[in-house]
């Protein structure tokens, strides 16, 4: 399923974006001809969670910070969510 955001243009090249429906949180695909990072739709902290992480993944940010034990991109989530960020519509 696309967003009304067909691509963006991240370090690591041009991706498709989408929402996931697979059951997956998210994903990002490198490297690949046409790659597509997909995240979860909705207008939660966790949805945003994923849409940085996956984003981070596809400016190519090192994998040590987007492990399980301190995730770069959930704290970024919180405090983006904290400052009020939410989703339109």
């Amino acid at each position: 399923m696309k967003t009304n955001v067909r691509s963006h243009q991240f370090r690591t090249g041009v991706h498709d974006v989408g929402y996931t429906e697979n059951g997956l949180d998210g994903y990002c695909e490198i490297p690949h001809t046409r790659p597509e990072i997909c995240i979860l739709s909705g207008k939660t902290q966790k949805a945003l969670h994923i849409a940085l992480h996956e984003a981070m993944h596809a400016e190519g940010i090192p994998d040590k910070f987007l492990d399980e034990e301190w995730d770069s991109s959930k704290a970024l989530a919180k405090f983006l969510w904290r400052l009020g960020w939410r989703k339109k519509k």
